[in-house]
């Protein structure tokens, strides 16, 4: 599966970007925000192939972002939020 997340690191708000030809079902699909600590700071079904995500509000550190195929995760990004 082709995904990517960016910029990285961010500032304000992260793209997470689907490739529309990797055949996933995109109504399964969902994206989960953790801080290193393990807690869920933000959880959301991926409506499209391209998903903004405000960080804005979030202070700057080290945030764990997984991408999620229902109960399975396809993806995890080390993000950086400045």
């Amino acid at each position: 599966m082709l995904c990517t997340a960016f910029p990285n690191p961010t500032t304000d708000f992260l793209t997470l970007k689907i490739d529309a030809s990797s055949n996933l079902n995109l109504s399964s699909l969902n994206f989960q925000l953790f801080n290193l600590d393990g807690k869920i700071i933000d959880r959301h079904k991926l409506e499209d192939y391209e998903t903004k995500i405000d960080m804005s509000h979030l202070k700057p550190k080290t945030y764990l972002l997984k991408v999620m195929d229902g109960n399975k995760a396809l993806k995890t990004f080390k993000i950086i939020k400045n």
